[in-house]
């Protein structure tokens, strides 16, 4: 059998910085954490109920705002005549937009299916 020895590695008993310029305020990186402050402050009860009160507010507004900023709905009747197509009706009122698009909005409104 081989006896191991093995080798005793030795810490340094304090750190010494690579640079002159840095040894003035330097800590060891053990100093630092051990002088970080272990408690936080409380956060003054009055910012809790501004940050609620803030939540409400805002839950309350944001919903009606989405749906001003959609713009208005601009619900129209239309009587369908004997004999008049889905088609025609879309060619009229569809603008600018292509009319299957407007027919498909037009069957999901009002309940209709294909045949």
């Amino acid at each position: 059998m081989q006896n191991v020895r093995s080798k005793s590695t030795t810490r340094p008993t304090s750190f010494q910085p690579a640079c002159a310029a840095c040894s003035g305020s330097f800590a060891p990186p053990s100093a630092q954490l051990a002088a970080a402050p272990t408690q936080l402050r409380p956060v003054p009860s009055r910012i809790i109920l501004f940050v609620v009160v803030l939540g409400v507010v805002a839950s309350l507004l944001l919903p009606r705002l989405a749906s001003a900023a959609a713009g208005p709905v601009d619900p129209r009747i239309h009587i369908v005549s004997s004999g008049e197509t889905l088609w025609a009706v879309a060619t009229e009122n569809a603008g600018g937009t292509d009319p299957r698009d407007y027919i498909a909005k037009l069957r999901r409104l009002n309940g209709l299916s294909l045949r």
